[in-house]
């Protein structure tokens, strides 16, 4: 996957799913992956980083 080309989507939510389709549309053959950050819902925002997990590799044409 290319790294550095981060977009920002589904914030402040409480879904368990987010839609990236019209990202990654543009090239389905190009392999992605997904940052999911995660912060509890009576947490003050700090400048630290917030729990994380990325999500196993894709490639929409193949998967």
């Amino acid at each position: 996957p290319r790294l550095g080309d981060w977009k920002n989507k589904c914030f402040h939510t409480t879904d368990t799913e987010c839609d990236v389709t019209d990202e990654i549309m543009r090239n389905v053959k190009e392999t992605y992956v997904a940052r999911v950050l995660s912060y509890p819902a009576d947490t003050v925002l700090t400048a630290q980083e917030p729990p994380f997990t990325n999500s196993p590799p894709f490639t929409p044409y193949l998967d």
